[in-house]
Order: C-alpha cells, then sequence, then structure tokens
C-alpha cells in the first residue's frame, strides 16, 4: 500500500501526482486538520477542489483512505483520475461483475490499495460489516454529505447510517465535504456522522465570475436558440425537470444544427458512459440534462448552465448552476420561465403532495403485482412495474416514486433507478441429486460442473454469478444457460434470481400487512411544509428584479457579502433604446431578403448583431402573424408567396 514518509509534505504530492504548484483556498488548511487526526467538514463550491483535499490527506496518512460516494459516475471519475496517476484505488459498486468485486475485496483485505470507492448501501453489507474491524483505516470521507439530511435538496436515506460504523472501530478522522450546505445541513451532517470537536471550513458562497440571470420568457425555445447562437461551439448545459424534455429540447436545437445531445437516468449505463465520454471530449456543445448529469460530471470549461423549469430549492440550483465557470473564467447561469411558470410551479408541488393512502396503496399493489405474500419477499430484487402502479393506484409517476422513497426512508425497501443487479445462485439439493442430473443431460453436467468448481461456496449462500463469462468459458448461449438454471430453479435443485437491468425494488424486510405499515404522518407533514417554503424562496429568488442575485444567494447559506455582483441582471438590467422606425423599416426588408428562400429564425438572427436579435425576433414574429412571412417547413418561414 502506498503511504507517503512523514517528512513529504502536501505541496510536494501536489507537485508529484497532479502537477500544481500551489493550492486553492482552504484546500491545504483541510488537508493539514486532517492529518493531524481531527474530523473535519469542508464546504466548498462546486470547483474548489473538494477531492483534491482528501486524496492528498489519504496519501499522507497511514492506512486505507475509504471514500463513500452517492453515484458510480462519480466513483468512476475520482478511481479514474487516481489511476492515471498511479496510485493504488479500488471501488465497488452494482455495475460491477461478481469477480471484479471479489477482487477488490481481496485487494482492501490484502493491503494492495491505497483509496477504496463504496456507496453507502455497500457500508451496510455482511461483507463489508465482517472485514471492517480489521481493516487499518486512516482517513474515512463522505462525499456529497449533504446528502446525510433531509433538509438538503437530495436527501438519501442511505446516508443516516454511515456513522453508525464508528460504534466498531473510531480511531480515524472523517472528512465530509459538500458543495451546498446552509447552516442547519451543516449541523446535520456533524451530527449524523458523528463528527467530533469539528473543525469547520467552509469557502465564500460568492461566484464573482459566474453572472447571475432569470429571463422572463413564455417562448422557451426560441429564447434558448437566441442564446446559444453566439455560443455554438461554447459547452453549455440545459436542465430540466423530466426525461420527455430531454429528448425534445435537444431533437429541437438538433433540427437548428447545434450540436446537442440529452442525458438522464432512464438512458443505460452503456448510453450514458458513451455521453459522458463525448462531453469530456469536446464532441457535445450542448448537454440537455435532468439532474442526473449533477454530481460527477466534471469539466472545467462550461462556459453556460440554463434552466427552463423553476428548480425545486435554492440548494438544487446552486449546487447545478455552479457546474458553469469551474475554470473561474467568466461564465453565466439562467433561469428562463414565466410569471405562469412561478404560478404553476407551486401548484404542482400540492397536487404532488403524498398521503399516507398513496404509501399503502403503492406498497400493497407493488407486492400483489409480484405475488409476494405476507412474510415473504425480503433481500430479493423485483423489477419496478411503473406503469402498473400508475394504472392501479391512479398516481402519477412522481406520486408513485415518492411513495416508494418514503417506505425506503422508513427502512421497509431499498429502491435501485437504473442499478444493474447480478444474477444470484445458491444449491438447494443433495449432491446425489445434482450428479443424477449431471447423469441426465450433457448440458445440466457442463452447466453444474462448471458452479460448482467456480463457487465452493454455493452449498452455503447465495453466489452472484457472470452469465457472459460463464457462456464464454462454457462455449455456451446465454440465453440458453439462462433456460437451464431457470429449469434447475423449477426442479428445486437451485434457488436462482435473475438479476434486473433498470429499476428495481428489493424488501429489506418481509412483506407486511398494509394495515401494519409504519407510516409517520406527522413526518410526512413536515417534509412537504419544508419542501413547500424551499420552493418559495426558489419563486423569490426569481421574482425578484431589484435584489443583487449573488447577495440573495448568499444570505440564504448563512453569508454576507459586503458589495453587490455587479453582473447579474439585477445589479446590470438591459436598457432596451427604442428602434426609430427608419432602422425598424430597413430591418423588415433585411428579413424578406433572407427569407426569399425558406430560412429558420435562427438563420435570419445569426446575421444580426447581438444586442439587435430581441427586436429582431419580434419584428419576425409580427411579419408571420400579419401573413408577410409563410411557413414552409416544421421550422423554416419564406417570404416568397406559396402557391
Amino acid at each position: 500500500m502506498i503511504h507517503e514518509k512523514p517528512s513529504t509534505n502536501a505541496r510536494e504530492l501536489l507537485r508529484k501526482y497532479w502537477g500544481f504548484s500551489s493550492f486553492r483556498p482552504l484546500q491545504e488548511d483541510i488537508i493539514r486538520d486532517v492529518v493531524q487526526g481531527r474530523d473535519v467538514l469542508g464546504i466548498m463550491t462546486t470547483g474548489g477542489g473538494k477531492s483534491l483535499t482528501y486524496q492528498i490527506s489519504g496519501l499522507l496518512r497511514p492506512g486505507l483512505c475509504i471514500v463513500v460516494s452517492p453515484l458510480i459516475s462519480l466513483m468512476i471519475d475520482q478511481f479514474e483520475g487516481l489511476k492515471k496517476r498511479g496510485i493504488p484505488s479500488v471501488m465497488i459498486h452494482s455495475g460491477m461483475t461478481a469477480r471484479q468485486i471479489e477482487n477488490a475485496w481481496n485487494s482492501i483485505q490484502f493491503n494492495k490499495t491505497k483509496f477504496v470507492f463504496l456507496s453507502p448501501e455497500r457500508l451496510q453489507t455482511k461483507a463489508f460489516k465482517a472485514l471492517y474491524p480489521k481493516l487499518n483505516i486512516g482517513l474515512f470521507v463522505v462525499d456529497e454529505a449533504h446528502c446525510i439530511s433531509e433538509w438538503g435538496h437530495d436527501f438519501r436515506p442511505s446516508y443516516l447510517k454511515i456513522g453508525l460504523i464508528r460504534q466498531f472501530q473510531d480511531s480515524y478522522p472523517t472528512l465530509g465535504l459538500t458543495a451546498t450546505a446552509t447552516p442547519q445541513v451543516a449541523q446535520d451532517i456533524k451530527d449524523f456522522l458523528k463528527l467530533r470537536n469539528t473543525i469547520l471550513h467552509q469557502t465564500s458562497f460568492s461566484r464573482p465570475n459566474l453572472a447571475f440571470q432569470v429571463i422572463n420568457e413564455s417562448n422557451k425555445y426560441n429564447c434558448l436558440l437566441e442564446k446559444l447562437i453566439d455560443s455554438k461551439k461554447q459547452r453549455t448545459i440545459i436542465f430540466v425537470r423530466n426525461r420527455r424534455k430531454c429528448y425534445q429540447i435537444a431533437s429541437f436545437l438538433q433540427q437548428h444544427d447545434i450540436q446537442a445531445k440529452y442525458y438522464h437516468a432512464g438512458l443505460s449505463n452503456a448510453a450514458r458512459d458513451a455521453i459522458q465520454y463525448e462531453w469530456s471530449k469536446n464532441k457535445i456543445d450542448v448537454m440537455v440534462a435532468t439532474n442526473a448529469f449533477g454530481m460527477g460530471i466534471d469539466k472545467a470549461d462550461v462556459r453556460q448552465v440554463i434552466h427552463i423549469d423553476v428548480p425545486p430549492s435554492i440548494e438544487a440550483y446552486y449546487q447545478e448552476a455552479g457546474r458553469a465557470g469551474r475554470d473561474r473564467l467568466p461564465a453565466k447561469s439562467m433561469i428562463i420561465c414565466s410569471r405562469e411558470d412561478l404560478r404553476d410551479a407551486l401548484e404542482q408541488q400540492t397536487s404532488n403532495k403524498v398521503s399516507p393512502s398513496d404509501i399503502k396503496k403503492v406498497y400493497h399493489y407493488f407486492c400483489l403485482h409480484h405475488g409476494i405474500a405476507e412474510g415473504q419477499g425480503q433481500f430479493i430484487p423485483y423489477q419496478l412495474p411503473l406503469d402498473v402502479l400508475i394504472k392501479k393506484t391512479s398516481l402519477s409517476a412522481l406520486r408513485v416514486y415518492s411513495s416508494l422513497q418514503w417506505l425506503e426512508r422508513w427502512g421497509l425497501l431499498h429502491l435501485a433507478t437504473n442499478e444493474y443487479s447480478h444474477h444470484k445462485i445458491k444449491v438447494i439439493t443433495s449432491r446425489e441429486n445434482l450428479y443424477k442430473m449431471q447423469v441426465e443431460s450433457e448440458d445440466y453436467r457442463v452447466v453444474i460442473d462448471y458452479l460448482l468448481r467456480n463457487y465452493p461456496n454455493i452449498f452455503r449462500d447465495f453466489q452472484s454469478i457472470d452469465i457472459k463469462r460463464m457462456a464464454k468459458e462454457v462455449q455456451g448461449n446465454e440465453a440458453r444457460i439462462l433456460k437451464l438454471l431457470e429449469r434447475l430453479h423449477t426442479y428445486e435443485c437451485v434457488d436462482f434470481l435473475r438479476g434486473i437491468q433498470g429499476n428495481s425494488v428489493t424488501l429489506r424486510m418481509p412483506r407486511i400487512a398494509t394495515v401494519n405499515l409504519p407510516i409517520n404522518t406527522a413526518e410526512i407533514k413536515r417534509h412537504f411544509n419544508h419542501q413547500a417554503h424551499q420552493l418559495r424562496q426558489m419563486v423569490d429568488y426569481i421574482a425578484n428584479d431589484r435584489l443583487c442575485r449573488q447577495r440573495m444567494l448568499c444570505i440564504y447559506f448563512g453569508e454576507e457579502i459586503q458589495h453587490d455582483c455587479q453582473v447579474c441582471d439585477s445589479c446590470k438590467p438591459t436598457s432596451r433604446p427604442s428602434v426609430s422606425p427608419a432602422l425598424k423599416s430597413h430591418w423588415i426588408q433585411r428579413i424578406k431578403t433572407l427569407t426569399k428562400k425558406p430560412h429558420s429564425l435562427v438563420f435570419v438572427l445569426s446575421h444580426f448583431e447581438a444586442d439587435e436579435r430581441r427586436e429582431v425576433k419580434e419584428i419576425f414574429n409580427d411579419l408571420c402573424e400579419c401573413g408577410d412571412l409563410h411557413q414552409a417547413g416544421a421550422n423554416t418561414f419564406t417570404s416568397t408567396p406559396q402557391t
């Protein structure tokens, strides 16, 4: 295991592995306190270099550095970064094969690695709990630590149990890291992670290079085009609230020759990996995404982040807006919405409120659909039948998901979105019966021989199996092998659990009677009121046109700044001088000339200066309404009369 000599200092490691000569603000302070064995909470804005603080601290402290991370993409990004620098690291997540996971555990057990990346759920597995007391842990890191607080913008119930492992071993320091935390969230992090005599290091929430803007516009598509015309080769992220809009907006932009793609949690792992790779290599100019494209997507040169839906909270907005300008060069964060959008957002939140009755219906019909009897079904992953639940419960998809999240919060189930669970198998018959199956069929003989040879504990515990690898080694067909395993299951020779690709639900305890569900009505009400308060603050931020937006954001996070930013739309309101009749007439003639052949609005606007385009767009729309411009295609118009 790598461990730098005690005489090595942080700056030497910074130069040796990362090639930098100096730290960013607070990085060195955090490293110093962690290396000295202190528990630390680091609140550093997006792009502030959080990962470097634990990477260098982990190298300087003897023992293993365990990093808990909420997203596979985030793990992979950090793992690959360390691997590239020759620093031994392993990760364990649901997208890995059984053999890969086994090799990772072996590397940890035999001190062949320095950094270990795990999900919070992995800390609760039997494998980790058995190994944990024997580990020589030098540093325990919780990345995206705001996920531990129900008052944060990305609460994850699995984070609540992270602090419990300190009751078995607590000789190491713990470092919690996040980019966004109100004072209340920061206190929750300290409490739930059981931090002792915590040292708080917090950078300013002010982003001087980032111009925050709100654009009151109901025609969002045309507004988007206008904003993207001058920045076709500048990286832009457009955040939306649902998957359908991702596809629609990306398609619309592609029709106007803008290099755009979409990204959301419903895509396959392979598709998401491919898109992330293209984004990292500058092959995509505009990414239209849900918040699944948030954490773990690290790109310094994003020049614009645009929200076209009302974000649910200031924390969520600030986190996503912070994807722009991480290289500290000028960048913009825009919200495009209308007054009607604000009203609709408030109304939708009320209509999406989940009731105890909703939760009971979702649980009941989920168990009914999969035939799970009372007292059964524990620890088996089941496909999430979303369409069935929507139809049976008469609830929206959002309310179905919310109901499942509450059940997860109370420890009744685990909801896995777009993850892959491996096939699992356990022998439940005697060796004599297995031998009879081997004699009966050559196909059974090959499969059973392989299982017994590769999984010696298969009579005792469920074993995760890799069907692709198995098919390759026995020179068979994957589909055929699956059928054989299912037949062995039918004959009660093995207990075979098929893996699931996509959204799945695993009951953490046997099914209980619906009337006995431990529903905490007071907790639901308190949580809804808090969410309503967060949305109200977001709406107030958008509706504001007087106060400096940078100052408003800092105040929300408990920080007072001395000066207005001078770059947001409140500090620098756009003045729009009236267009003279002569100039307007000139522009009309120019538009008609440009559209003698069918062309799009984007094409027309590209022939005008940036500060002229808003007025030109209005004139273009007026010409369409009065019939001087005729629609020739889906997005093209012409001044030539149509026959």
